[in-house]
């Protein structure tokens, strides 16, 4: 199954891509996206290249989803809850 992402395609490029839709690990929750917000971030990455030359990298990380699968070690997430996420959630784990 394929999704589609806005990624950073090189240095000053942007544009849609389809990417594999990720496996679900046991302690992975999936989240389809409502709103997805480019942030300040993305702007350098893209425009500046602040972390290298990047192909194929799908921006931004702060949004809003609909969880639609868990793994099988997730205990506190529900498929069908509305979550919101952050780039500090998925380092901390804090995802709620």
């Amino acid at each position: 199954m394929k999704m589609k992402g806005y990624a950073m395609l090189g240095i000053g490029k942007t544009g849609w891509i389809e990417k594999d839709v990720p496996a679900c690990g046991p302690l992975d929750a999936i989240v389809k996206p409502v709103a997805v917000s480019p942030c300040t971030c993305d702007v350098h990455t893209v425009w500046e290249g602040a972390i290298g030359d990047r192909r194929d990298m799908i921006l931004g990380h702060e949004a809003v989803g609909e969880i639609v699968e868990v793994g099988s070690l997730v205990k506190d997430l529900k498929v069908g809850e509305k979550v919101t996420s952050s780039l500090g959630d998925a380092i901390t784990g804090n995802t709620r």
